[in-house]
């Protein structure tokens, strides 16, 4: 088994605090390519614009206020059931964010299939969190509440989900590391294994 070794947990947590993070909050997961989740959720495709330049998510680490972030779900064309995707900035676990930081967008709606939508990093925010829910009734107005007078639930949820995706992409890389060398130089493998964990933080 291996696991993320923890002796630094506690001043991560507090520097992950810190900045603004995306989290995605789903009924069903999160998509990735290889998807070790029981179930697959739909793709978000999610570019940054800083100043001029437009990058892919994967390309900023943490984001800044006024970065404008263009966000579209990739529905299949079979999808029976509407849901709304909800845009949602947070300030802190214990400072409710303003009504205007929320933002919801009808993912069946052609114009956001075709062209995504568009929201701008406030000043002061910390957090984004991104919820899919089913549209009934009064769905945005319940999941705005919740999240006003829950903040800090929602927070931790943030912070969670980061750390957990850091943890995934720290063992990612161990294993493919170690099957590489296992094909290329099996004698190496022992010392080169050994030397990336410490490297990367795990412990066997």
């Amino acid at each position: 088994m291996i696991r993320p070794y923890n002796r630094n947990m506690g001043m991560q947590r507090r520097l992950l605090a810190s900045s603004l993070f995306v989290a995605i909050l789903m009924s069903a997961s999160f998509a990735y390519a290889d998807s070790s989740f029981d179930l697959d959720g739909p793709e978000m495709h999610v570019k940054v614009t800083r100043g001029e330049k437009v990058l892919d998510i994967a390309q900023v680490p943490n984001l800044q206020p006024l970065d404008r972030i263009w966000l579209r779900p990739e529905l299949p064309p079979t999808q029976s059931v509407h849901y709304l995707l909800i845009v949602a900035f947070l300030r802190g676990p214990t400072n409710p964010p303003p009504e205007k930081w929320f933002t919801e967008a009808e993912t069946w709606n052609k114009s956001v299939r075709r062209d995504g939508i568009r929201v701008t990093v406030p000043q002061g925010a910390e957090y984004l969190l991104l919820f899919l829910a089913p549209a009934t009734g009064g769905g945005f107005s319940t999941i705005r509440s919740t999240v006003e007078s829950q903040p800090g639930v929602f927070v931790r949820a943030s912070v969670d989900l980061n750390q957990a995706s850091l943890d995934r992409l720290r063992v990612d890389m161990y294993l493919n590391a170690t099957r590489q060398t296992s094909e290329t130089d099996p004698v190496a493998l022992e010392a080169q294994s050994k030397l990336m964990a410490r490297s990367l933080g795990l412990k066997m």
